[in-house]
Formats: C-alpha cells, structure tokens, sequence
C-alpha cells in the first residue's frame, strides 16, 4: 500500500491507533490526516489528495469523527474531521469541517453539470434536467423538514428502512400518507404521531433546497423515478452514487467553500494542504 492508500477501519478504535502511530513515527511532521464518515467519502476525497494526506474512514458516521478530532491522543492540527453538516450549525472543533450544502451529495449537485450526467445517463422521463432536480427536491421537503426536526429536537427518530419503490403515485409525487406510515412503523417502539403532524404542514416558499434535502433520499427518488420510466433493466442506488462521484472533479471542488476553508486553516496553521 502507498502513503496515498485509503486503508479501510472497521472501528474508530483502529482509526485512533493508526493515526497515533502514524503521527509519532511522523518526525518531520508532512502527513495530513482527514478523518471521513464512510467509504463513499473517501471515494469523494481520494482522488483530490496529496500523496502526503491519508484518509481514515470512522465507521461510526458523524459522531465517530467527532470522537476521533476531539480525543486528546490526537489533538493534532493535522488531523481533520470532514462531515456532512446535515442541520448542525457550528462544528465542534475547528479541525472539522462540514461539506458544502446540507450533505456530499448535495454539495456535488450544487453543480447543475454533477447533476447532468446523471440525468442523461439514466432518465427517460418528460421533464428536463432543471424541472427534474426541482421537482425532486420539492417532493422530498417534507420529509427534509422531518429530518431537520429530528435533528434539531434531538428526537431519535429513525428513517433507515423507509425507501420503498412503492412509494410514488401515478404522477410520480410522493405517496406521504403512506411514508408517515411507514415511518411511524420503524419508529413503532415509541410515540410519533407530530410525525404526521410535520409532514402535512404547510409548505414554506423559502426552502434552501440544497442545505436540507438528505443525499440518501434524493439518490432514492430519482432512482424510483428513473425505474419507473425505464424501458430496460433498472438502475441501483449504487450506480447512481458512482455516475454522481466519478462527475465531480478537481475543478468543482475546488470551487467549493469545503476546499477554501480547508486549504485556509492549513495555512493559517502552517500545515502542508492536504489536496493537490
């Protein structure tokens, strides 16, 4: 394996020790250490990496970056969190650093063009590529406003298992008496019935759509979307993560307040960038 080599971490714990043996035997003090939520971050981050940089992967999402940042063992400046900012407001250390938008994938369709080679790789529908990313967007609001409740109120409420094909109606829009049920469902263990409450609420005219849609949920609606008019064999979640990653390149990030903020704390730190 080079020096540039993701090394895949089945625990934080392996993360912890690699990066403290790393940082000791490291005396001329060149390596940067970026710290990712999973293995479709470092797939983002990879190829924009000097060969002086590794990437860890926490395996225990946005809290696992937290843990490893904010543990003493490796209070160095040169390990970096980088994590979805999902709905949080201020980062708990200055070593890490939030995506642009609300998440990955919303910072990589922040690009039209990102969006693009998705779009003609794999839709067949009516709408062209704006009306499309827009009409997605105002379908998954509702349940983008559940998530930024959720989190906001710290309410624990689960959404893993929710994504069904059976989901969209005849008008390809979203089926939400049958999403608050299925939510209620995961979530049977405790009371949820303001769940319906949020998703039924009025729509707001303000929407940043960007900084509040769930990249999971958008890959999702625009799969079912994709499968429904498709002709052929269908699409996976997969694939389109791929098709979405592969289309964001150097000059893009490089664009993005992500890499600014980054290659700014690295300077202002006298620490090498960790990007070519």
């Amino acid at each position: 394996m080079g020096i540039n080599s993701v090394k895949v971490h089945l625990s934080k714990d392996t993360a912890i020790s690699e990066i403290k043996l790393i940082l000791g035997a490291d005396f001329e003090k060149k390596k940067v250490f970026l710290v990712v939520e999973g293995q479709s971050d470092q797939k983002i981050l990879n190829k924009f990496c000097d060969s002086n940089t590794q990437i860890f992967i926490s395996y225990s999402g946005k809290q696992g970056i937290e843990e490893v940042v904010n543990l003493k063992i490796v209070s160095d400046k040169r390990v970096i969190g980088i994590r979805d900012k999902d709905y949080c407001t201020q980062a708990s250390s200055d070593r890490i650093f939030f995506y642009d938008k609300c998440n990955s994938e919303m910072m990589m369709l922040s690009f039209h063009d990102v969006f693009e080679s998705i779009y003609y790789e794999y839709y067949e529908g009516i709408f062209d590529s704006k009306e499309l990313i827009n009409f997605i967007f105002r379908e998954l609001s509702k349940i983008s406003k559940l998530r930024k409740y959720n989190e906001d109120n710290r309410m624990s409420i689960k959404f893993e298992g929710f994504h069904h094909n059976d989901l969209l109606d005849s008008e390809n829009k979203l089926k939400l008496e049958e999403v608050i049920s299925k939510i209620k469902e995961i979530n049977s263990e405790r009371d949820s019935f303001f769940i319906g409450d949020i998703l039924n609420s009025e729509e707001e005219n303000d929407i940043e759509y960007l900084n509040i849609t769930n990249g999971h949920d958008f890959i999702w609606f625009f799969k079912t979307l994709c499968n429904k008019e498709k002709t052929g064999k269908g699409v996976s979640d997969h694939q389109i993560s791929s098709t979405l990653r592969g289309s964001f390149n150097k000059n893009h990030f490089s664009n993005t307040n992500l890499y600014s903020s980054i290659n700014k704390y690295c300077d202002d730190n006298f620490i090498s960038s960790p990007f070519i």
